[in-house]
């Protein structure tokens, strides 16, 4: 479902959020599947505490993949990591 979620989160964004030249969206065409997705992400968008959840969720994935030796890391980092398949909504 993640990758469905990153398709649909890059097509459901709009011109001001796309960064393309001239604010163009790029045509996206989603199955029912997308479009529910579309719609719970942007529930989700509305939800504080999901939003929280999701935010400690991603941090807790990248510390144990990026410290899992037990070495100490300066969780800074994080902020400076791009997304990746994995976690492609941080």
């Amino acid at each position: 479902m993640h990758v469905l979620a990153a398709t649909v989160t890059a097509c459901s964004r709009g011109p001001e959020q796309d960064g393309s030249p001239g604010g163009t969206v790029p045509a996206c065409h989603l199955s029912d599947e997308g479009l529910v997705e579309v719609h719970r992400l942007k529930e989700l968008q509305k939800n504080r505490a999901a939003r929280l959840r999701h935010t400690m969720d991603a941090f807790h994935r990248w510390l144990f993949d990026t410290a899992g030796d037990q070495k100490p890391i300066n969780p800074v980092l994080f902020l400076a990591t791009p997304p990746t398949a994995a976690c492609p909504h941080r």
